[in-house]
């Protein structure tokens, strides 16, 4: 198995999903969206704190793409994740936030919008949205996992 195979594993593998698996998925899509969303907004307003020059509006308008970053997560079979191991798990989830902002990059570089957005910000944001996402997960599995034992 080559290397690039051993890397494109998790996006080669077909999609299946079924309403069994919602309940153990909206836990996970939740605290996807959430890690996203605060990494997003620290990163914004962190590089503002620091004398970035900017209206913070024009990145509230990139917010659909962070469903664009779920449905990823989700081809990459990050929903439900039962049966993955953390470490595969978390490897799943750094090759998929990291492709997502090498094309959110590339994408605004050919759109030839450089000079609106800061490269400090996507970057912020691409750290951050690997550290939050695996922390909101973390902390939304043991909260759900204490309401599931109180039933």
């Amino acid at each position: 198995m080559t290397l690039l195979s051993q890397i494109l594993r998790p996006a080669s593998t077909p999609l299946t999903f079924s309403l069994r698996s919602l309940s153990t998925s909206a836990p996970l899509i939740g605290a996807d969206a959430l890690g996203l969303s605060m990494a997003g907004i620290i990163s914004v307003y962190i590089r503002l704190a620091l004398g970035g020059q900017f209206e913070p509006e024009i990145y509230w308008r990139l917010w659909p793409l962070f469903g664009v970053m779920l449905l990823i997560y989700g081809l990459a079979q990050l929903y439900p994740a039962v049966g993955l191991s953390p470490v595969e798990e978390l490897r799943r989830l750094c090759l998929c936030t990291t492709l997502f902002y090498m094309s959110m990059g590339a994408f605004v570089f050919l759109a030839r919008e450089g000079t609106t957005y800061s490269r400090g910000i996507f970057l912020m944001a691409w750290l951050l949205s690997m550290v939050g996402v695996w922390l909101s997960r973390i902390a939304g599995v043991c909260e759900f996992g204490k309401q599931f034992r109180q039933r």
